[in-house]
């Protein structure tokens, strides 16, 4: 049998990337007559990181993490960290290489040097290696544009999530890719909900003012609430989730906010893992996020969405699934059709 190496963030505090990894193994070994096993993308990390809720040691990693990228070259900190992993792991009897999905091709401080490497010694060894169902960002600088040129040109084929990456690849690097949808729209629908909760999730103001023109916090706040308002949903009614650490921080002081405000008092759901989010999800029937696999996820359990258009990417996803002819097993059915058609030229059913 065959064996498939997936590569992805499937082992980050981010429990929408955790729900990418599980779909793409689960399409893979559903489809193909093959064995997979997994490597994150970037990380050193051999299983999926629970969310932290120690506050002040999230803060406290965050802080040291944007230290260092003022005073070290952390591409060449990850190449000489991670360089014997993915030499070690793709020499070991593998066949072939997917690398997704996920946003990956993005200009921060370790995909771009992470994509050409596992790329690199994928071709040193003639291993076939291709990247399916990822995700373009933007604002490329040189260095970026370098290695993920190299990487996606030295592929054996690119697979994108949907038609504003592919525009992006296109225009950014003079590549041309297929387009198949989100890997974790192929997950099957889930509906036997227990509940009726409505759960709100809050992304880190970090990643509003990454997309946006930055501002305070209690504005960020400010907007939410308008946000809730227009769209006729009570605060009242609302509980708080997370899916990544840091949202859990925001969680913590959007609670105080409202507290300190005097508006309401508003419960945080826990759920450390993914399997918490599940369990969340099985208790819901509305879901409102600027979190996008939070969103997909909440679909794949039949819960209504509301879609706060965060990013780019955002405003794509919520014109996508707010549109009157939008159906969801319709779309989900493509989704999965369209990923066939790709993975087919690589592996064998």
């Amino acid at each position: 049998m065959k064996k498939v190496l997936i590569v992805n963030r499937g082992c980050c505090d981010n429990l929408g990337d955790q729900a990418i990894n599980i779909a793409m193994k689960k399409f893979i070994t559903s489809n193909y007559n093959v064995s997979t096993s997994f490597s994150d993308y970037t990380s050193l990390s051999k299983e999926p990181k629970n969310i932290d809720l120690n506050v002040s040691n999230i803060t406290l990693k965050m802080n040291l993490r944007e230290l260092l990228k003022k005073f070290l070259p952390l591409k060449l900190i990850w190449l000489i960290r991670n360089y014997s992993r993915l030499n070690r792991i793709i020499k070991d009897n593998v066949d072939y290489i997917v690398i997704g999905g996920g946003q990956l091709i993005l200009s921060n401080s370790t995909f771009d040097i992470a994509a050409a490497t596992w790329v690199y010694l994928a071709k040193s060894y003639n291993i076939p290696i291709i990247f399916c169902s990822v995700g373009a960002g933007t604002n490329f600088n040189f260095i970026n544009k370098t290695l993920f040129s190299y990487a996606l040109r030295n592929a054996n084929s690119i697979c994108v999530r949907d038609e504003t990456s592919r525009a992006t690849i296109r225009n950014e690097f003079n590549i041309d890719s297929y387009v198949s949808g989100d890997i974790v729209f192929t997950e099957s629908i889930i509906l036997d909900n227990v509940d009726n909760l409505t759960l709100l999730g809050i992304p880190s103001l970090s990643v509003y003012n990454t997309y946006n023109t930055p501002i305070s916090r209690e504005e960020y706040y400010s907007n939410w609430l308008d946000f809730l308002e227009k769209n006729n949903v009570d605060i009242n009614d609302c509980s708080l989730f997370y899916t990544t650490s840091d949202d859990y921080i925001e969680s913590v002081g959007f609670k105080s906010y409202l507290h300190e405000k005097n508006i309401c008092h508003i419960d945080i759901l826990f759920a450390e893992g993914f399997v918490g989010l599940e369990l969340l999800m099985r208790k819901a029937s509305t879901v409102i996020s600027g979190r996008m696999h939070g969103l997909i996820v909440a679909l794949n359990f039949n819960c209504d969405i509301l879609v706060y258009p965060i990013s780019g990417k955002l405003i794509v996803f919520k014109k996508t699934v707010e549109d009157s002819t939008f159906d969801l097993i319709e779309f989900k059915s493509n989704v999965i059709k369209r990923t066939e058609i790709f993975l087919d030229k690589l592996l064998v059913k």
